[in-house]
């Protein structure tokens, strides 16, 4: 609120943006470290309600917490919904020239989004090169800062849990914890 105190109250409006987002980025850390985030992956929906999801992560097999169950923790991760199809982005050539591992998830994400806009929450807004790589490509980056959620929300996001398989389901509640 501007000028209060004289008995003048301006508010400012800001209308709806217009347009919608089909692809999320996630940059839990900024520069992360390779050796830390070894293990990089592009897994397919199962089904309609689920993304397609592109991520680096710590190796599951570091932290196993029971039989046929690992713990893993994002760095960072792109989600496409609705889901289809796209070639492993980790494979990709069309990424080669991303210099981290949180470009190559932008760089895909702006490629393979159908939409203008693609949120990215991060803990860094956009860097200029990111910017100039969403402007090539015609579209726009949302920064959304990674500290506006709770440590307990980050820590819930970014942490998962790998199951070797579907009957591995019916007892995985009693060994994952949560927060």
């Amino acid at each position: 609120m501007r000028h209060w105190y004289t008995g003048n109250i301006y508010v400012k409006e800001i209308p709806p943006s217009r347009g919608s987002v089909d692809a999320v980025v996630f940059i839990f850390e900024a520069n992360p470290d390779i050796s830390k985030y070894s293990w990089r992956q592009t897994w397919y929906a199962e089904h309609g309600e689920e993304s397609t999801l592109c991520f680096y992560a710590t190796p599951y097999s570091e932290d196993m917490i029971g039989p046929g169950i690992a713990r893993s923790t994002y760095g960072g991760c792109f989600m496409l919904f609705p889901p289809r199809h796209i070639p492993d982005i980790w494979q990709d050539i069309r990424f080669k020239n991303s210099e981290s591992l949180d470009e190559r998830l932008i760089s895909a994400s702006l490629f393979y989004s159908r939409e203008r806009h693609v949120a990215l929450v991060a803990p860094k807004p956009p860097s200029l090169k990111w910017r100039r790589l969403a402007r090539q490509h015609k579209k726009n980056l949302v920064y959304i800062p990674l500290k506006r959620f709770s440590l307990q929300t980050v820590d819930k996001v970014r942490r998962f849990h790998v199951l070797n398989g579907k009957e591995i389901r019916s007892y995985a509640a009693r060994f994952i914890q949560e927060f």
